[in-house]
Order: structure tokens, then sequence, then C-alpha cells
């Protein structure tokens, strides 16, 4: 066998291997410029980000999910399916908020509530809302497609009772684990090709 058909053996192989073209799909927001709203320096430094994560079915036929955390026993979880991951990060005070920290029971009535309400789709970007305060701090962000906007509240900041908004945009990450596996076996038909011309 040459080569060029072990390689594009390989390849095959490594097609099958990976399946069919399934993969998380990963919504990633991203703020863009500063916070406005205040003149203290240090809002400068607010910089908020992350990513939502669904399975590549739910994106496929189109995604509603909605989350609050209650001060009952029950939680209200009133459709989580298709979510895979959830994170914020530096929301001031917060630092880091994941998905368990959405799902974790609030103390109180008043403290530490977490939701999102959030749809999308196939090509359709983000929409709706997603939030979380402990009274002290918070921030809320509406997404609208590929773009997205919030308000933001921490004093370190000087940002209290949410007097600082911030925007920025949406992107959308499809991973293809089938098409990477073609990508190598390219590669792998490349090196096959440059020794054939060295020998």
């Amino acid at each position: 066998m040459s080569l060029q058909n072990a390689a594009l053996a390989a390849g095959l192989v490594l097609m099958a291997a990976a399946g069919p073209a399934k993969a998380d799909v990963i919504y990633r927001f991203q703020q863009v410029g500063p916070a406005t709203g205040n003149n203290f320096p240090s809002v400068a430094l607010l910089n908020v980000f992350g990513e939502i994560v669904v399975t590549d079915t739910a994106a496929q036929n189109g995604f509603s999910l909605s989350f609050f955390n209650s001060f009952q026993d029950d939680l209200d979880r009133s459709s989580i399916a298709g979510l895979v991951g959830l994170d914020v990060n530096n929301p001031g005070g917060f630092n880091t908020v994941t998905l368990p920290s959405f799902q974790l029971q609030r103390p109180s009535s008043v403290q530490y509530t977490w939701s999102f309400d959030l749809t999308g789709g196939a090509g359709n970007g983000l929409f709706r809302k997603l939030g979380f305060s402990t009274g002290a701090e918070g921030l809320f962000l509406t997404f609208r497609g590929t773009t997205f906007t919030g308000i933001f509240g921490d004093e370190t900041y000087g940002c209290g009772n949410l007097a600082c908004s911030l925007s920025g945009t949406v992107t959308t990450a499809v991973p293809e684990p089938a098409s990477m596996a073609l990508f190598g076996a390219g590669l792998l038909g490349l090196a096959a090709v440059r020794r054939k011309r060295a020998t």
C-alpha cells in the first residue's frame, strides 16, 4: 500500500471513529468597550464575558431554557433540557458564576437570586435574559441575537444600585469532530507526499 493510500485509509478510520459531525454548540459573549455610568477609574477594569453551551440537537431544533432559584423547597427548573454549561466571568464580587451556582438553593427570600430565560437556535444567535443578584451586587444581561446589553451593580467599581451599563457581542462556535478527522487525514497525506518526493 502506498503512503498516500495509507494516509487516506487512516483518515477514513478517524472519520468513522468520530462519527457524525455532532458537537455541543457554544454561544460566547464578550463585553466590548468599557462600562459606562460613573467616573470611577475602576469601572474600566470591568470585563464581563462567558459562554452558554447547548447540545447540537437543541441548537438545531431551537431551544427555550428557563430557570430561577427559589427559597422554597423545590427549585424551579422549568426547562433546562439541552443545556450543557453556562458561565459568566468577572462579574464583580461574584468572580465566576457557573451553572451549578444557578442551581443552589436560595438562602432567603431577598438574597442570591439567579435566573435565566434564554432562547436560540441554529443561525439565530441568543435571545432574552440572564441575571443574578445578592442584593448588594448584581448583573443582568439581555441578549439580542449577536449582541447583548447589561446593567451592573457593585460598589467595588462604583456601580451601586445597578448604576453601570455595558454591551457586547455574541458569537456561535460549532466544533465538528468529523471535519477535524478529515483535516488530520489531509495532514497525513501531505506528509506522505513530502516523504515520497524526498526519496
